[in-house]
């Protein structure tokens, strides 16, 4: 896929896989530009493969409450200088409608894919997951 072509209005609303969409994957509530660059889209796309197998071994659907984040985005909720939302590598999970049995099955099949950080915020119901 062309880089250029994935910034038009058409390409923001594709599936990068079956089940997660470009623009779901940069969604932020933050009014400000959450485009990333081709480094960044080439590893969203590697995350969105990982996340299409985890989905078809869970059986559920898995939100996404944030995936990309450029610099500014991510100062903004707060995230850490090396987050790996920077590069489209991490995600973050909403298991705030899951029950404890669905959310431990969810984290079995995560670290099945050998994820460079998995880490469960309880208070927040979410799982944020980096490859």
């Amino acid at each position: 896929m062309c880089y250029t072509v994935m910034l038009d209005q058409k390409t923001r609303r594709q599936r990068l896989t079956k089940h997660f969409s470009f623009e779901e994957m940069t969604r932020t509530s933050f009014r400000t530009d959450n485009t990333p660059d081709e480094f960044a889209f080439n590893n969203l796309l590697y995350t969105c493969r990982i996340l299409e197998s985890v989905r078809c071994k869970f059986g559920f659907p898995i939100p996404i409450t944030s995936g990309f984040r450029t610099a500014t985005v991510n100062s903004l909720a707060g995230g850490s200088k090396n987050s790996y939302h920077l590069d489209g590598r991490a995600v973050d999970i909403d298991v705030s409608s899951m029950c404890t049995e669905k959310i431990d099955k969810l984290e079995t099949i995560l670290w099945m894919y050998n994820p460079v950080e998995l880490i469960r915020y309880s208070t927040k119901h979410i799982i944020h997951v980096a490859f």
